[in-house]
């Protein structure tokens, strides 16, 4: 079994992944996604919820540790609006407060060694973004620069996101966005191979004003 202060780097190197990941690129998969008439206009932000989740994987000597991070949330109290014009998806003022689930897991060789959960509420204070955007096909959007995410997890900080591909679905006034992503990398720290996946699961729901 990994000492305590290997477990707790793998947990930290996780968390700095985490931040790290979301500066790539990245495109949603899936085909649950619809999208009919124009999603121009005034939207009222409505809500977020889903899972976030973080693995960082060490293989040594026919051993394999892996530390999770996973959060599972809902949001509260939404404030804000996102204008859509033909080319520029707006945030303004966009925030709310989230609670949920935070699970901390550690195994080798797919046997739970130590798992942990807390119930956990933090706010995420209005703020804005905006990003240029391209629809493909009919269920699925491209934004540029990143104008939609889910909550970072306790202890990374989370830098502007270089491009987000998810799929949406357009519902009378309601427009959901459903971003599935699965993001693998492997990085190097102190001479140790690591590979880290970044797993997202997250809606995002707005209402025509």
């Amino acid at each position: 079994m990994k000492s305590p202060k290997i477990v707790a780097a793998l947990f930290a190197i996780a968390f700095v992944a985490a931040s790290c990941s979301k500066e790539k690129s990245f495109s949603a998969n899936g085909s649950n996604g619809s999208g009919t008439g124009s999603i121009q206009g005034n939207w009222k932000f409505i809500s977020t919820s889903g899972i976030t989740s973080t693995s960082t994987v060490e293989n040594n000597s026919g051993i394999e540790s892996k530390a999770e991070i996973i959060l599972r949330y809902a949001s509260s109290n939404p404030v804000g609006v996102y204008n859509i014009s033909g080319t520029i998806f707006k945030g303004v003022g966009v925030g709310y407060d989230y609670n949920g689930k935070l699970i901390l897991r550690q195994l080798e060789n797919n046997v739970v060694q130590f798992e942990d959960s807390s119930d956990i509420s933090m706010p995420m204070p209005p703020s804005n973004s905006e990003s240029k955007y391209k629809l493909i096909g009919t269920d699925s959007i491209y934004f540029e620069t990143g104008a939609l995410s889910g909550p970072s997890a306790p202890g990374s900080t989370a830098p502007a996101v270089t491009g987000v591909g998810c799929k949406y679905k357009l519902e009378g006034n309601r427009l959901t966005f459903i971003m599935k992503t699965s993001i693998p990398q492997v990085i190097t720290q102190n001479g140790i191979t690591l590979k880290v996946t970044q797993s997202t699961d997250v809606n995002i729901v707005l209402e025509k004003q």
